[in-house]
């Protein structure tokens, strides 16, 4: 008899110890769990971030449609524009006009004057 108890309370331990591991390391367990609620934390801060940064461009979008000084301060700073009749002067040491920047860098929002 106390063999067959021993063999049954070997059999609850192996059990539940089991059960803890299909729990704790399963397909839907705890550390899956864990890791999946920091990846979403993550990509919730990469969105938060993607919506500030479509909001600078919806108010840089509405400043260039309504706003003719902008417009004028956007051709001039960062499309290298100069009004009707005004002189241009180079010098030979200056360095090149914001125009030659890379693309991505003049499209940036955080590189536009917005309100």
């Amino acid at each position: 008899m106390e063999t067959r108890d021993n063999l049954i309370l070997t059999a609850l331990f192996l059990g539940v110890l089991a059960f803890f591991f299909v729990v704790v390391f399963g397909n839907r367990g705890l550390v899956v769990m864990w890791r999946m609620s920091k990846e979403k934390a993550r990509i919730e801060a990469v969105n938060a971030d993607m919506q500030r940064h479509n909001a600078r461009f919806v108010r840089t979008i509405e400043r260039l449609k309504n706003d003719p000084a902008f417009v004028e301060s956007f051709a001039r700073d960062e499309m290298g524009l100069v009004g009707e009749g005004e002189i241009v002067i180079r010098f030979k040491d200056a360095p090149p006009p914001l125009a030659a920047r890379s693309e991505s860098k003049r499209l940036s929002p955080d590189n536009l004057q917005s309100p």
